[in-house]
């Protein structure tokens, strides 16, 4: 069972990057809990000249590799 859950956790990963990569920034940026993460990439942007877009593109697309890969190691070097 723990094998599934933390596969499970793989493809949230993955999906993470998928949302990160393919998705219109209309549809990243209109997530009603992601307004904390959306204004510290304005003043981001503001401060160091960066697109807040590719910011947060970027930003998902890291978290979800190492979500994955953290998951990943788990299932590796854990005994079931």
């Amino acid at each position: 069972m723990a094998v599934v859950i933390i596969c499970c956790m793989i493809l949230v990963g993955l999906i993470f990057i998928y949302g990160g990569w393919k998705r219109p920034y209309d549809e990243i940026s209109s997530a009603p809990d992601i307004w904390i993460v959306e204004l510290l990439f304005v003043i981001i942007e503001k401060l160091f000249k960066i697109s807040a877009e590719k910011l947060m593109r970027t930003s998902l697309m890291i978290f979800g590799t190492v979500w994955s890969l953290f998951f990943l190691c788990v299932l590796i070097t854990h005994a079931y």
